[in-house]
């Protein structure tokens, strides 16, 4: 497990690498044929991270009740309680790794429970939500590399 989470780590610094090459008006803006912006991914990816290890360990996730509503899957910006900015997540989006691998170490998430994603797959234990989140950080990473490449059209 402690190499995928070093992967994690390394899928972070690839989307901090192309949101610190943004500006906000980059980040902000939903490109034609996309239903959220390049902001939303970042944040969808920090707050999933959470939901999907901690929350789901009885564990707090760590973000207030709102923001997680607001970038939960099929949110969108148009529907923000909230003003969000990249600050917000960059920190997070480095330093979750190193948390859950410290945490992951600890035996934090022995109470994990047995969730079933959207996609269908089983996550029954906190091995198979780490390994999961990482296929997921994937889709969004490719999600922000399209959006970005729309974007400079």
């Amino acid at each position: 497990m402690e190499h995928i989470i070093s992967q994690l780590a390394i899928t972070r610094q690839m989307l901090v690498r192309v949101a610190d090459s943004l500006s906000d008006e980059q980040l902000t803006s939903i490109p034609a044929g996309f239903s959220n912006n390049i902001l939303w991914n970042l944040g969808h990816c920090a707050v999933t991270l959470r939901v999907l290890c901690y929350k789901l360990a009885g564990l707090e996730v760590g973000y207030d009740e709102a923001l997680v509503a607001d970038f939960r899957k099929g949110s969108a910006p148009a529907n923000w309680t909230g003003s969000y900015t990249y600050g917000q997540f960059r920190d997070d989006l480095l330093g979750q790794a190193g948390i859950l691998a410290s945490d992951f170490a600890g035996g934090r998430f022995a109470n994990y429970q047995p969730y079933e994603t959207s996609a269908g797959v089983k996550l029954g234990n906190i091995n198979d939500a780490i390994a999961f989140n990482h296929f997921h950080e994937g889709l969004h990473l490719g999600y922000i590399l399209a959006q970005r490449k729309a974007l400079s059209a």
